[in-house]
């Protein structure tokens, strides 16, 4: 959105499309893990502490591999304050722009989208 401004409206549908059969495929091996280890529809096995344990690990060990997996963009995250204020004032300026282009009277209409191609880009701010 920032690069083309143009706003992005199905941009989280998108990642549906690749996470949404990861999602699925790791939704089906967990419960054929936990059948590996013991766990059925009889729940007495859960008295059985070499099954429990089994049982009990799975879970919090796949857990754990996804929340390291989800951290990993956060690793590659390089924005400073600096970069962050030079951020803002070019969407400050974009506003200033778009206000001033679009509503020059200040009436009641609201503005609209400005077109990619009228927006002032900023090269210090991408660089």
């Amino acid at each position: 959105m920032y690069l083309s401004g143009e706003r992005l409206e199905s941009f989280s549908g998108v990642f549906g499309w690749f996470t949404g059969p990861i999602t699925s495929f790791v939704g089906l091996i967990i419960p054929l893990l936990l059948l590996k280890y013991g766990f059925n529809s009889n729940w007495d096995v859960l008295f059985i502490d070499e099954s429990r344990i089994k049982i009990i690990v799975i879970p919090i060990i796949i857990d754990v591999i996804g929340y390291l997996l989800m951290t990993i963009p956060y690793l590659f995250w390089d924005y400073d304050d600096v970069k962050v204020k030079k951020v803002i004032e070019v969407l400050k300026r974009r506003e200033e722009v778009t206000k001033g282009e679009d509503n020059p009277e200040g009436g009641d209409t609201p503005p609209e989208s400005p077109k990619p191609d009228e927006i002032p880009e900023e090269a210090e701010v991408m660089s």
